[in-house]
């Protein structure tokens, strides 16, 4: 007890010599007034170390690693889709479509 703060909370996630979650599949330690509880990873991880799909340990299936953060591969391969320049040849003079002249007293 410090006698100036009072009580002083412990760290029970960091001070533990065990990691105090690891009998619950995929959860991390979040300290708590008094105590801790075992909290589940962002649904992007497959095992983490904190809160939020950029603090996983893997990415769990159909996730994909970007920018340190575990995202949807569909969103992925979406974000690469809008970088993309496609590039087209140039049309030719000579392959440019030619209409046929027409008159004012031509019939179609």
């Amino acid at each position: 007890m410090n006698e100036e703060l009072g009580c002083v909370d412990i760290d029970e996630c960091i001070e533990s010599e065990e990691n105090l979650c690891e009998k619950e599949r995929n959860t991390f330690c979040a300290n708590t007034p008094g105590s801790y509880k075992c909290m589940m990873c962002d649904f992007a991880c497959e095992g983490c170390t904190g809160d939020g799909p950029d603090h996983c340990v893997k990415c769990a299936k159909s996730y994909v690693l970007k920018d340190k953060t575990c995202i949807d591969a569909t969103d992925a391969d979406e974000e690469e889709g809008e970088d993309d320049v496609q590039y087209e040849e140039p049309v030719a003079e000579s392959e440019e479509p030619t209409l046929p002249e027409f008159t004012h007293g031509d019939e179609l």
